[in-house]
């Protein structure tokens, strides 16, 4: 790997964080993360408390954390015997000594991958993409800035003194979000994790080194089953493999900078929230649903915007197009809503960490996550442009940030004639019912748009018209973004105003949609005018 261009040292001179500004970070003074289960009516929170010691207790039901003595692989030189990943870490960074002065080789990444990870075959490869940018004419001004910056100052801070504090400032497994098949607490239907923000950076540097198990590992312990968990560690993310093109390479090299730019960031006092904001992630499932057909609760008023979900302006809780697994392919090859989602709130990923794929009657939510980055583009056209952290970040009474999603997974057809059959209609209302019910106080309008289309091959129409009939049985109103949809937002626009016209119930539209009267493969525009004439 070659080291950072000496021709380039004056050049950014400027831009390196100054011993003053450097590291914004504040020692917590209590833990979040100490779990222990509470009652609040028929929802199950994981309440915080300062705890004395480090609990190192593991199960099925809960996180192995990267320096728990569970987190063990085999050792290759002696295959009854195992080895600690957390303590190969630890002596990794000792016996690499490295300063933000000293030229960056391959000293520090070779020790580390030998030392503590080698099992995996991680070849960090990545790394040396982005840096290689910074000696050649290719790469935009802002690109090479969050790459400077990272291996100067934030890479280093994170290995040499940051995450080996990771055991006093997360004292016990988080607990994770399981779903409704292997949930063994079968009366609570909401439950919440809490962490603080200097939590989430530590799990998100453990994410990037990679000290997490891997999650599709057979060995394992038995009480922890992985398997439907999706990929946390990024050490396969950041290989090249001899089957990746080069627009997979650019592609992945975009998602990094965002992260890049997630450390330097939070580790900039200038940019530190005036206060430590606190971060939830929450899972709600649904045991009973509405009788859809009885209900004669008015259509909520809709209002449509030509901005995309996450520029949308207002308090809203704004909808995460995902997959079954949280955060879908942000961490292999995609790049579409959600990848991009998570790319502007890298710490929607901790969501990732803790959430099993999701069943039929399950949704996923994230309150009090921060943008920090800006982009423009669409999956192979995604590009970085910069930092949008502000330090000025608006926060409610309860020091969150004012940012609430929820990652609900559409089904996705195959054939696109399956999605008008009963069942298929019934599925997506109640899929769209465990995202749209409100978990808390906060009633905010749902920001959605075209879910579940594109790849999943769903009829925007179709979709717009049972996002709406969920609004409004839970009485909220909806906000939906026509963003780059030409005559689909005119169709849209044109069933909207039929209905509201006819002063539909949600009953009413439910009969439309289920009681197989129409045609919906004929087109829904079409039909909806026929059939409330």
């Amino acid at each position: 790997m070659a080291g950072l261009p000496s021709s380039h040292n004056n050049d950014w001179k400027t831009l390196l964080l100054c011993e003053s500004n450097f590291n914004g970070i504040k020692k917590a003074e209590y833990s979040y993360a100490m779990i222990i289960p509470g009652n609040s009516g028929t929802d199950k929170v994981c309440v915080a408390v300062p705890p004395d010691t480090v609990y190192d207790y593991h199960g099925r039901d809960y996180l192995l954390m990267p320096y728990s003595t569970q987190n063990v692989y085999p050792d290759p030189l002696n295959p009854k015997a195992t080895v600690s990943r957390w303590q190969q870490f630890l002596k990794a960074m000792n016996m690499t000594p490295y300063n933000a002065d000293e030229e960056f080789d391959r000293t520090l990444l070779v020790r580390m991958i030998d030392l503590y990870n080698f099992t995996h075959n991680f070849d960090y490869k990545m790394f040396e993409y982005a840096i290689k940018i910074l000696g050649t004419p290719a790469g935009s001004k802002v690109m090479k800035d969050s790459i400077f910056l990272f291996f100067s100052q934030s890479f280093v801070y994170l290995l040499r003194d940051f995450t080996k504090d990771m055991p006093d400032q997360i004292t016990a497994p988080l607990r994770l979000l399981r779903n409704t098949q292997n949930n063994d607490l079968e009366d609570y239907e909401i439950e919440t994790v809490v962490i603080c923000r200097l939590q989430a950076i530590y799990i998100m540097g453990a994410a990037l080194l990679s000290l997490f198990p891997k999650r599709s590992s057979s060995t394992l312990h038995s009480l922890l089953p992985y398997g439907d968990y999706p990929p946390i560690n990024l050490g396969d993310f950041l290989r090249v493999k001899s089957t990746d093109s080069a627009t997979s390479i650019s592609m992945k090299l975009q998602k990094l900078l965002c992260f890049f730019n997630y450390f330097n960031a939070s580790f900039n006092k200038d940019y530190a929230p005036k206060e430590e904001y606190k971060l939830s992630f929450s899972r709600q499932r649904i045991k009973e649903f509405p009788k859809w057909m009885d209900s004669l609760k008015p259509m909520c008023k809709v209002s449509f915007t030509d901005e995309k979900i996450e520029d949308a302006k207002g308090d809203f809780l704004r909808v995460d197009f995902a997959n079954r697994q949280v955060g879908g392919g942000i961490l292999t090859h995609g790049l579409v809503q959600e990848e991009i989602l998570f790319c502007c709130y890298p710490e929607m990923l901790i969501g990732s960490l803790l959430n099993e794929a999701m069943c039929y009657n399950e949704a996923a939510f994230f309150r009090g996550v921060r943008r920090f980055n800006n982009y423009k583009g669409y999956s192979e056209t995604f590009e970085y442009t910069g930092n949008c952290c502000t330090g000025e970040e608006a926060m409610d009474e309860e020091n969150y940030i004012k940012s609430r999603f929820v990652a609900m997974d559409a089904y996705p057809f195959t054939n696109r004639d399956d999605q008008y059959k009963i069942q298929c209609i019934e599925r997506e209302l109640r899929k769209a019912f465990a995202g749209f019910r409100p978990i808390d106080d906060f009633i905010g309008d749902v920001c959605t748009g075209f879910w579940g289309c594109g790849v999943f091959g769903g009829d925007p129409q179709l979709k717009y018209l049972i996002q709406w009939l969920v609004c409004s049985e839970v009485q909220r109103n909806m906000t939906f973004s026509t963003y780059k949809a030409g005559k689909e937002a005119e169709n849209l626009k044109k069933i909207h105003k039929k209905i509201e016209k006819k002063k539909v119930t949600v009953g009413q539209l439910y009969r439309f949609l289920m009681m197989g009267q129409v045609d919906l493969k004929q087109g829904v525009l079409k039909q909806v005018v026929k059939y409330f004439k």
